[in-house]
Order: structure tokens, then sequence, then C-alpha cells
């Protein structure tokens, strides 16, 4: 199917769902007040609506939102839609079962004793209408959902698992790691790689705020890793790189390296045992889950270092005792700042805090 179908298939399929529940709301509100000749037109309309349209109209809607990309199928905001229109579903099931069969007076004699019950389930169900087409013109107005029948892209969200974010994040750390400390450059080659390197990304992402080519440039290329803040805002790997480059500017490389470590490694491990297995919250953005991973990873990543990497390497006890501390220095650094990226808050929080470390345990 072309773009263009796709695009025009929502709000088709949107307009066709509303104007049924409004429909079927009139023909709910007229089966509860109507006198007794007009009760059977009213409710062989309903029953007919229920049998012959509602299928066909709610698995036409279905369809359009599986035609969303699924970074906005998964939106929370989504999910609550479809919910909803399950339970208005089972609901309206249940109703049309027990009248389609009955008289005016079928009606009235079985719910003579209930009556006010009934009519609060009448009530109930015009109401459930209104809600869900109500919930249906929200989603149409989305401004996620514009975007994407506008051709724009949707990227994901802060909440949902990305894994190739997770792995680009890896990989980038990892890459800086084996420049700055493993690749034999020399200091000058080294710098000047360094600094060419940072001025580029900048100007880049300086550049496409500017540019409609570069911007779609970068879209498209970065796209699949970008969250949708990104688009209008500074990149996580921008923050990433600032940050970066401060502390290995500043700090020891001993001290650049484990910081590096915990934003490569600890941070997208913590994502993402905090979005599968979080339930206890430490903070909005914060779960006990993610929290514990975060300092077990970390916590290796420091007895990894002391034991190996660094050329002052300590003894198990002290390994064990740097590791903890270690450990719970990126945990804090990780979870410390709820509006401000983790990219530029891991290393910056973590860096002067590891550099005391490492001056009371004689390693720089």
């Amino acid at each position: 199917m072309s773009q263009t179908l796709v695009f025009t298939t929502f709000p088709k399929a949107s307009h066709k769902m509303k104007s049924l529940l409004g429909d079927m709301r009139s023909n709910l509100k007229y089966l509860s007040q109507t006198s007794k000749d007009a009760f059977h037109e009213y409710r062989n309309s309903l029953v007919d609506m229920w049998q012959n349209k509602w299928p066909h109209v709610t698995e036409e809607y279905k369809q359009a939102i599986q035609k969303m990309p699924k970074a906005l199928r998964r939106r929370d905001f989504v999910k609550t839609m479809i919910a909803d229109l399950e339970k208005f579903d089972k609901d309206m099931r249940t109703f049309t079962h027990n009248v389609k069969e009955l008289t005016a007076q079928d009606w009235r004699d079985k719910f003579a004793k209930q009556l006010d019950d009934a009519d609060h389930f009448i009530s109930r169900l015009q109401n459930q209408t209104h809600i869900v087409s109500e919930q249906i013109t929200a989603l149409e107005e989305n401004t996620l959902v514009q975007k994407f029948m506008r051709g724009e892209p949707v990227y994901s969200c802060r909440t949902k698992l990305q894994w190739r974010r997770k792995i680009f994040h890896l990989c980038m750390g990892l890459s800086f790691l084996y420049l700055f400390v493993y690749a034999g450059l020399g200091e000058l080659a080294l710098n000047i790689l360094s600094v060419s390197f940072i001025l580029f990304c900048l100007n880049i992402e300086i550049l496409r705020h500017h540019n409609d080519g570069i911007k779609r440039f970068v879209n498209r290329v970065f796209g699949p890793i970008m969250r949708e803040h990104e688009k209008t805002k500074v990149t996580a790997a921008s923050h990433y790189i600032i940050s970066m480059s401060v502390v290995y500017f500043i700090f020891p490389i001993e001290v650049a390296m484990l910081s590096l470590l915990f934003i490569a490694v600890g941070d997208p491990v913590a994502g993402v045992i905090g979005a599968s297995f979080g339930k206890i919250k430490l903070k909005d953005h914060v779960s006990l889950e993610g929290f514990m991973a975060c300092f077990v990873i970390c916590a290796a990543l420091s007895a990894l270092c002391v034991t190996h990497l660094f050329t002052v390497t300590l003894s198990p006890f002290y390994a064990i005792l740097f590791a903890l501390v270690g450990g719970f220095i990126g945990a804090v650094a990780e979870s410390s700042f709820k509006k401000i990226d983790d990219n530029l808050v891991i290393p910056l929080v973590s860096a002067p805090l590891l550099w005391c470390l490492m001056q009371l345990f004689n390693i720089i």
C-alpha cells in the first residue's frame, strides 16, 4: 500500500467509527425513553448496527491503527484507546444478546424490579459510547498521529525499549574507549582527532535545526534510534559527546575510562531492566530494579578496572570495597536528575566522585 493510502486510512476509519457510535448512542437513548410502539424500531435498529456494521467498522479501525509505525502503536494513549474499545465491545455484546428477543412489555416486565439498574446500565453504555467517541477524536487529533498522517517520522519514547539505540549507545562508548586508551595514538594526534570529531558533531547538531536538507539527512539516518523530543531538541548523542569531552580533557584517564564504561554499559542495562521489569518506583523515572541493575553492572565494571585495566591494581579486598562504592556512584549518577539527559549527567556527576574515590585508594 502506498504511503498516501496509509496516511488517509486512519482518519477515514476514525470518521466511520465516530459516526456509528453516535448512531448507537442515539438508539440507546431512545430505547430507554420511547413508547411501547416505537420500542421495536429502535431495538431492531440497534441490533442491526451491532450485527452488520459494528464488526466491519471496528475491524477497519483496528487495521488502520496497525498500519501506524510501531513507535506510535506502542504509546500508552493508543493502548488505552484499544483497551477501552474492547471493554465497550464486551458490554455491548452482552446488552444486545439480552435485548434482541425482547418485546417492549418483556423489557418492562423483566426489569420491573430492577428498573433503576436497567436505566443505569443503558446510561453507562451511552456514556461509554460518548467516551469512546471522544477518545477516537483525541487519538485522531493527537500531535504524534497528526505527524504520522503528514508523513513525518515518529520516534520512540523514553519508557519503551529501543534495542538499536541501546546497541548504538554501547558501541559508541566502547569505540571512544578504544580510541582514547587502546588505539596507541600519540597525545597530539589523539587530541586533534578528538577535537575535530567533537566540532564536526556539534556543527551537525546546530545546522540540522537551521537547514532542512541536513535535518532530513539526520532524520533518515538516525531516525530509528532517536526519541521524539530529539527532533526539536539536542540529541542524546550530542550530550554524550559533550559530557565525555569535558571528562576526558579535565580528569585523569582512569576517571574518564570508568565514567565512559558507566555510561556505555551501565546506563543501557539500567534502561532495559527498568523498562522490562521495573515495578517498585524510587522516583517517577527510576525503579528499584533498574537502580539495582545499574549498581551491579557499575560495580562489576569498577572491579574489572581496578583488577585488570588500570595500571595501578588493587588486592581482592580493596577491589571489592572500591567496586561497591563505584557501583553506588554509577547508580546514583544514572538516577539523579529526571529533567536532564542522563548522557550528560552520568559522566559529569560520576567523574568528580570517582576522582575522589581513586585518590582515596591511591589509584591516581
